[in-house]
């Protein structure tokens, strides 16, 4: 099973993928970088899987945190919290402050929030049975 919460985004070319006994879980408010495999694992709410990051089966990210880009989480490995994940294999680095999820981690929310309205907006706007027009 994967389940992905209200508010968060997956950005292209991203895989979210079970595996047998472990699901895959995006909780709220998440950002998955382009081309992060999300595999099997469960990411905290209001955290950032960055760009061609991979987590691995059983994992556990917790909320608020970041993984940086292409970083490994190895399936099983658990982590809290705030967490500033960097590496391969990831290491822990240190706890990120307000300012740093307020600086690195809720813009990106923030304006893929934008971009999804802005789409639902010229979907609409293109009549019944339409959408954005491309030519």
């Amino acid at each position: 099973r994967v389940s992905v919460g209200a508010g968060s985004n997956i950005q292209d070319c991203a895989v979210l993928h079970t595996d047998r006994g472990s699901p895959c879980t995006v909780e709220a408010d998440c950002t998955i970088g382009h081309r992060a495999i999300v595999h099997g694992c469960r990411v905290g709410r209001g955290s950032l899987v960055g760009m061609g990051a991979v987590v691995l089966s059983g994992a556990v990210i917790g909320p608020q945190s970041l993984v940086a880009a292409g970083a490994l989480v190895p399936g099983g490995s658990e982590f809290g919290p705030r967490s500033l994940l960097v590496g391969s294999p990831v290491r822990l680095v240190r706890e990120l402050t307000d300012d740093d999820i307020e600086r690195l981690i809720a813009p990106g929310v923030a304006n893929y929030r934008r971009y999804a309205a802005a789409y639902r907006k010229a979907l609409g706007a293109a009549g019944p049975g339409g959408g954005p027009q491309v030519t």
